[in-house]
């Protein structure tokens, strides 16, 4: 029998299709209990001869294509491959994780529930099970199935602390790479709730915050990453707080005249940073102070971007840019920010005429249209960033810390409150993910770690340095303290360096 007669044999014993899901059944059997991807050749042929009798072949007609069958993989197609000796294992893991994966794809609704069951939790599983995913959404255009997987996923119970979100995460990265469309809608809304939920460490049920804490910080971030790949946003970030210094206890002398104003209730997001540079922001020159504009035009001597600037030098940066439309926008000098700053003063005058303004800018400052005596939005001052967080009454507080109360102490407790060096995301984080992490009496998200914030407070009267406020995620927890500042040249930018705005009640 000469080779060249091997591919019409098996040809004659097995139509495409059927040999597809035998090659499925072997991959999802090696994937399963051979991990390192390799058996010996007799262990295959008793495998396969299983498969093929279940296939409904006689004992000694399984036997026969058997052998033939792996000949024919071995020796002439390379579907197989030896490594090591005696040790088989087919020609490229990619290759074996997509036909295990199939072979999940290929089973009925029950059948299909139990192998996620038995291997969710297991990373080597996570590529088999997004591509089973992306066989029965893409390629079979499954809606039913692929949202019936999703909604498995999410029902699945870790049975161990470490693995807490885990299946929430896997469910919301099928989604991700397949589209959201592929599934139905009443599914995508379930999925977003559980990543919301999974990224702020909160309760399925009752959605309060879990205490004490559940889910690894690793796996909030990855949560929240997902969640924005999704083209979720916090439903109120756009919102603005009134900030009343009253309700603080007696602060120092440098804080006493501090007027009420209004608060951003995040840091200014890639997303509503994307609005300015869609409105031309960096063209138009009256948004821009004198020294900023010269700035943005012609390249300062000590400045380590390129002129004339268009955007911040991270937006295109796949970790910090624009596609992570939920995180806060970074590498922005203080003349961006002051730009930006001066672009929503003008467009919340333009409301108030009732002029035309675009849906998503009017957005931005509607909480301040009906406010008395807000007519303009600008970087906070020093004094109004701290009574933002809080006040000083306590010099070793967090933007958490009670006024008067004891100050967390420990960088286990600022993490779940916080992204800072000692968490281990090693980037900037959603600023939805910590509402733990909410300054008293306020409610600001992430005035603590994340990014340092820009102030409108120079530095021993310097007019070209400005104070920053609120650690960032590069740096220890202890920066993060509402007492410590940094202080930063005005065209200085940095992947830690982002802003918040106020507007204050002017009469």
């Amino acid at each position: 029998m000469g080779n060249h007669r091997m591919p019409s044999y098996l040809q004659d014993d097995l139509d495409t299709a059927t040999l597809f899901v035998i090659l499925s059944q072997l991959a999802y059997w090696l994937h399963e209990t051979h991990p390192g991807g390799t058996a010996p050749l007799d262990d295959w042929e008793k495998r396969l001869i299983t498969v093929l009798q279940e296939e409904h072949f006689e004992q000694q007609e399984a036997k026969e294509i058997a052998g033939r069958l792996l000949h024919h993989a071995r020796q002439e197609t390379g579907i197989l491959a030896e490594r090591g000796l005696g040790q088989y294992g087919f020609f490229h893991l990619t290759f074996e994780e997509y036909l295990a994966g199939y072979e999940i794809a290929r089973q009925n609704v029950e059948k299909r529930r139990d192998m996620l069951k038995a291997h969710w939790h297991d990373p080597r599983w996570r590529e088999v099970i997004l591509l089973a995913a992306g066989q029965m959404g893409i390629i079979d255009n499954r809606k039913d199935d692929v949202s019936d997987l999703v909604e498995d996923l999410l029902s699945m119970e870790p049975e161990a602390e470490p693995l807490q979100g885990r299946q929430v995460v896997l469910a919301g990265r099928a989604v991700a790479d397949i589209g959201f469309r592929k599934v139905h809608r009443s599914t995508f809304r379930a999925l977003t709730r559980s990543l919301r939920q999974t990224m702020q460490d909160r309760d399925p049920d009752t959605d309060a915050i879990n205490q004490p804490p559940q889910i690894p910080i690793r796996t909030r971030f990855d949560a929240g990453e997902v969640l924005d790949e999704l083209g979720w946003l916090p439903d109120d970030l756009n919102a603005w707080v009134r900030i009343d210094p009253k309700k603080l206890p007696r602060q120092p002398r440098e804080f006493r005249n501090v007027r009420p104003f209004y608060a951003m209730r995040y840091p200014i997001t890639n997303a509503q940073f994307q609005r300015f540079r869609a409105a031309g922001g960096y063209e138009n020159q009256a948004w821009w102070s004198e020294e900023g504009w010269a700035w943005r035009v012609k390249k300062h001597p000590d400045y380590r971007g390129e002129h004339p600037v268009t955007q911040p030098e991270y937006w295109n940066d796949v970790t910090f840019g624009k596609e992570r439309r939920g995180f806060p926008v970074v590498d922005v000098s203080h003349y961006e920010a002051e730009a930006f700053a001066n672009w929503l003063t003008w467009l919340l005058a333009r409301v108030r005429a009732g002029e035309d303004v675009a849906a998503e800018d009017e957005a931005l400052v509607a909480d301040l249209v009906g406010q008395k005596g807000c007519l303009r939005v600008r970087l906070p001052t020093r004094a109004e960033w701290v009574i933002m967080a809080g006040g000083l009454a306590n010099k070793g507080r967090y933007p958490w810390d009670p006024p008067r109360g004891p100050a967390t102490q420990t960088a286990e407790e600022v993490i779940l409150r916080a992204n800072t060096f000692e968490s281990d995301i090693d980037r900037t984080s959603p600023v939805a993910m910590y509402p733990q992490g909410r300054s008293q009496p306020f409610g600001l998200f992430d005035l603590a770690g994340n990014v340092w914030e820009w102030t409108d407070t120079s530095f021993s009267n310097d007019q070209e340095v400005r104070l920053l406020c609120g650690g960032s995620w590069d740096l220890s927890h202890g920066s993060a303290r509402v007492a410590n500042h940094l202080r930063g040249l005005r065209y200085g930018s940095l992947d830690s360096f982002g802003f918040r705005l106020v507007s204050p009640i002017e009469f």
